[in-house]
């Protein structure tokens, strides 16, 4: 197996966790939420590698949902301080970010090549000025 494959899962959550971070409020203290977030965290990295491991990249897709979307977005709503149609809407946001990075991404590691190593690094790198314009342009009109 690709050790670049195994970073997919992480990568996915690290962005996804600080978008959130970034954009919503939260009813628990920085030190209570932070370590919620790194039990989901890990919990759902083991259980996405050991999927991609013992299964492959076609089961990985297959149950990205409930291996990834549903415990994130449950855990999103138990964190957060509003729990109405804003959360749902931030849930959403989330994932439509995560579709402009990822997107790009395929495209461009298709170019390069087609390997894992040139997704995850493409999503990285288009990552960090999407949420930089993001957490300064976009944060606090979306907040208020």
């Amino acid at each position: 197996m690709d050790l670049s494959l195994v970073f997919m899962p992480l990568i996915t959550l690290v962005t996804a966790q600080i978008t959130v971070l970034d954009l919503a409020r939260f009813r628990f203290k920085a030190k209570k939420l932070f370590a919620i977030l790194a039990i989901e965290f890990i919990v759902q990295v083991v259980v996405c590698v050991a999927i991609l491991s013992l299964f492959g990249y076609e089961a990985y897709v297959l149950t990205f949902f409930f291996c990834m979307d549903i415990p994130a977005i449950a855990t999103f709503f138990y964190l957060s301080r509003r729990r109405d149609f804003r959360d749902f809407f931030t849930a959403l946001v989330t994932i439509f970010i995560s579709f402009a990075f990822s997107i790009p991404s395929l495209w461009i590691a298709h170019q390069l090549g087609g390997d894992y190593f040139w997704y995850n690094l493409c999503r990285i790198l288009i990552f960090a000025p999407l949420f930089y314009c993001l957490h300064r342009f976009v944060r606090k009109r979306y907040i208020q």
